[in-house]
């Protein structure tokens, strides 16, 4: 179902709801690790596009903690492969043995 306010901005096609809505995420896990986990790491100046927006919403600088790579996803579950392969690398790196949270 297509959102009643969305409207694309510029070259990079964000929808300015969705936009503010994941900055809003991002704000409610302070201290959190935000990863993306998708087809556009192929296209690093949408990226930084996506960046300079949610800098923008947040009202502080933003970049993107890391990313799950840029092997071919195809299917809804290939990304979920993407994602638990970074996942398993961001553990065996991480300080600690507390919980991690997903979202």
């Amino acid at each position: 179902e297509r959102h009643p306010t969305a409207a694309c901005k510029g070259h990079a096609q964000l929808v300015g709801p969705f936009l503010e809505r994941l900055a809003k995420l991002i704000q409610m896990a302070k201290g959190s690790h935000v990863v993306l986990a998708s087809k556009w790491q192929e296209h690093p100046s949408k990226v930084a596009y996506l960046e300079g927006a949610l800098a923008q919403e947040l009202g502080v600088d933003f970049l993107f903690h890391g990313s799950t790579g840029r092997e071919e996803v195809k299917t809804p579950a290939s990304r979920l492969q993407s994602m638990a392969r970074y996942l398993e690398e961001f553990c065996r790196r991480r300080d600690g043995n507390g919980p991690l949270k997903v979202l």
